[in-house]
């Protein structure tokens, strides 16, 4: 069964306008490349971890051009078992967490190995 639906809702609906929403979406991706990513890169130096961060920004900033370009909605065509329904820039954001996840994993077991 192929399943796609607009997916029209978003994060605190009931209490930002959809203007209000874009603007706090874009200053909360901005703090984050800014703060975590720019220290992410500096200290890790982890190919896996900016690649992550890349994913994370790109998959984000997707989403939020689908949004403004369907009047706030986003197509939602990929079945997850028929759980639910998510895209592909969806899919780029949570790949990008779970690389980011990894790299840092990765550099704390090897300064644990390095201390001791």
């Amino acid at each position: 069964m192929n399943r796609s639906s607009y997916n029209c809702s978003y994060f605190l609906a009931d209490y930002l306008s959809y203007r209000s929403y874009l603007g706090l979406v874009v200053l909360l991706v901005s703090l984050f490349l800014l703060f975590f990513g720019w220290k992410f890169v500096r200290v890790h130096k982890s190919k896996t971890g900016v690649l992550g961060i890349l994913f994370v920004f790109v998959g984000s900033v997707l989403n939020l051009l689908e949004r403004m370009r369907n009047g706030g909605c986003v197509h939602d065509y990929l079945n997850f078992f028929g759980l639910f329904l998510f895209n592909f820039y969806d899919l780029l954001i949570d790949l990008g967490i779970i690389l980011v996840i990894i790299s840092y994993v990765r550099q704390s077991n090897s300064e644990n190995k390095n201390s001791i």
